[in-house]
């Protein structure tokens, strides 16, 4: 997912596999996702995004937002706690077990 994160800085979209089960059923385990740079000001509640909290990549969902901050869990309940709004890396554009442009 640092990968994913680092194209998505660049302003690139990206693919990559999510593993788990914890944002079951849109996202399946070990689904190929794209993802997309977040647009500037775009509200996230209630969007899956790739976000880091703490020293943990996380492919889940924005609960609610507060100024500069975005409020990280997964559809099954885990919870991961706030994290900086710049530290939502990208958003999911669409998942599809297809390869994508880069494998």
């Amino acid at each position: 997912m640092a990968r994913a994160a680092a194209d998505l800085r660049q302003g690139k979209d990206t693919w990559f596999t999510a593993l788990g089960t914890s944002m079951t059923p849109e996202i399946k385990a070990v689904q190929r996702v794209r993802l997309r740079p977040p647009l500037q000001g775009e509200p996230f509640t209630g969007q899956a995004v790739l976000a880091r909290v703490g020293d943990r990549y996380w492919l889940h969902r924005v609960t609610r937002e507060r100024p500069g901050e975005a409020h990280i869990a997964g559809d099954n309940g885990m919870v991961n706690g706030w994290t900086p709004r710049a530290s939502v890396f990208g958003v999911l554009f669409a998942g599809s077990d297809e390869a994508g442009a880069d494998g």
